[in-house]
């Protein structure tokens, strides 16, 4: 972490440009970041499983967020944006005060080291059973291709 920090620190100079790639990141590039950051081995472990169990009708979960995720970029990203913060966290500080601000970044990180757990174990779930490791095999292979193209 400290090599990445200190080697893109010049690039990155102030808060708005490290958050907000100075507003010249092309649409395609976010929306390509926005699918990916929504996607995951728990999300194809957990929708496959969903898909076998009940069938076709987890798929509307999918479906009905376009909705969603369209209703918080016409209403509440322009709020967002007029706000002038950077980082939801900050927002919330904005507009309900520092305790708030705290709350949410507590259960952000506690529901964040929980979801990492998760797919964890549906990542080692997968590669168990699809190449045969031993699971803990399985999870230290998933934790050094995760550590490669992380670093």
């Amino acid at each position: 972490f400290l090599v990445w920090e200190w080697s893109d620190a010049p690039h990155h100079s102030t808060s708005h440009h490290y958050f907000l790639a100075d507003r010249s990141t092309p649409w395609w590039a976010v929306g390509c970041a926005f699918f990916s950051s929504n996607i995951g081995s728990d999300a194809i472990v957990g929708t496959s499983g969903g898909g076998a169990e009940a069938g076709m009708s987890v798929a509307m979960f999918d479906w009905g967020a376009v909705f969603v995720f369209v209703l918080l970029a016409h209403v509440f990203y322009p709020m967002y944006l007029r706000s002038g913060a950077f980082t939801l966290p900050e927002f919330i500080e904005k507009r309900f005060g520092k305790s708030c601000r705290l709350y949410l970044v507590v259960v952000t990180l506690f529901l964040y080291i929980v979801r990492i757990a998760m797919a964890l174990f549906a990542g080692e779930l997968v590669l168990s059973v699809v190449f045969g490791l031993d699971p803990s095999d399985a999870l230290k292979v998933l934790v050094a291709l995760t550590m490669a193209y992380t670093f």
